[in-house]
């Protein structure tokens, strides 16, 4: 069975970069499902047809699916979900809220609730291989080179801005 791959955060920068790289494994490649919020279908249509055509990658094999990490099920319209289930064996979980700027709420929402319905969503799938969720990106301060999971709690540091209308945090 070839692999047929699910990737959230779609058209963002890692779930493209992520795609150019899965393309390049063409013999082993079946089918890469794109999870894309319904407000970035036309961008995400967009950039799946210039990467498919940069990588002479078959633009059949990409599918592009309306869906919301926040919802039940990802709300995938049911005349596709099941074939999704049926083939896919890789899911990169990449969706996420990295804007440090937006309400706790939003925040919470996508990156929170959103993991949970992705995981809830991904034990629903019969041939699954191999799950990859990819985490916040700042975890590790100012360290630099390979950290591994062991290594978090290393005394790293923030450097926090402070303004009149709220705060930043730099990763140093």
């Amino acid at each position: 069975m070839k692999n047929s791959y699910f990737i959230t955060g779609f058209p963002g920068f890692v779930a493209g970069a992520l795609l150019r790289e899965l393309m390049k494994e063409k013999p082993d490649t079946e089918s890469i499902y794109l999870l894309v919020h319904p407000e970035k279908l036309e961008e995400a249509e967009d950039k799946a047809n210039e990467t498919a055509k940069a990588q002479a990658f078959p633009r059949g094999a990409i599918q592009i699916v309306s869906g919301d990490i926040t919802k039940s099920g990802l709300n995938i319209d049911s005349a596709y979900e099941k074939q999704i289930k049926e083939q896919v064996t890789h899911v990169f979980h990449l969706a996420a809220v990295y804007d440090l700027s937006v309400s706790y709420h939003h925040a919470y929402s996508v990156n929170v609730t959103g993991t949970r319905m992705v995981n809830d969503w991904v034990k629903e799938l019969p041939h699954l291989k191999r799950y990859t969720y990819f985490s916040t990106a700042y975890v590790a301060g100012k360290r630099e080179g390979n950290i591994f999971e062991t290594q978090l709690n290393e005394q790293q540091y923030f450097k926090i801005i402070m303004n009149k209308r709220n705060f930043r945090v730099n990763f140093l």
